[in-house]
């Protein structure tokens, strides 16, 4: 297991949360642990989706394994330590999955930890809870403005999106008619 400043271990609460309007939203985890810790892991939506996509391949690569003979073991309550309510702007993730408690574990580092080995903050998450966060996480960032067909560029609400896919002849919706 990473070792981690603030170890919350096996939570029951993870929810991935978006706060603002789509265009001028920032993201979060909010993470609690089965004794009542709390943690607020805030990110960029990239990170999130990253993190949610990592915890997708995982869980099928672990469930691969299940299928061929690997038998998860029963899971273990891991010890916690944190030291009252944890706000952390997250600089870097890491994911993965502990055999012997079969658990997923996600590791944050903030971004002024960047030199330091250790976490900021490690949490534990059981199969279905993880499946259920990446879940979450991928429809709150789908959740934000709608991207333009051809160029991918977010429109914003009550605004006109010249696309440069129509090299400057048209805005989205509009039709040209070629002489």
């Amino acid at each position: 297991m990473t070792e981690a400043h603030n170890r919350l271990g096996r939570v029951s609460v993870l929810h991935a949360v978006s706060v603002g309007s789509p265009g001028d939203r920032r993201f979060h985890i909010l993470a609690e642990s089965s004794y009542g810790d709390r943690a607020i892991l805030w990110m960029e939506k990239e990170q999130l989706f990253n993190l949610a996509m990592a915890l997708k391949r995982i869980i099928a690569i672990v469930s691969q394994q299940a299928e061929e003979g690997n038998a998860e073991s029963a899971p273990a309550e891991p010890v916690t330590s944190v030291d009252g309510p944890l706000d952390l702007q997250v600089g870097r993730l890491d994911v993965g999955y502990d055999e012997g408690l079969s658990l997923y574990l996600i590791a944050t580092y903030g971004r002024e930890d960047d030199d330091d080995s250790m976490a900021s903050v490690s949490l534990m998450a059981t199969r279905s809870d993880a499946d259920a966060f990446a879940d979450q996480a991928f429809s709150v960032c789908a959740s934000g403005r709608p991207l333009c067909p051809l160029c991918g560029v977010p429109i914003d609400a009550g605004e006109q999106h010249i696309c440069p896919k129509h090299n400057g002849h048209g805005t989205l919706g509009e039709t040209t008619t070629q002489a």
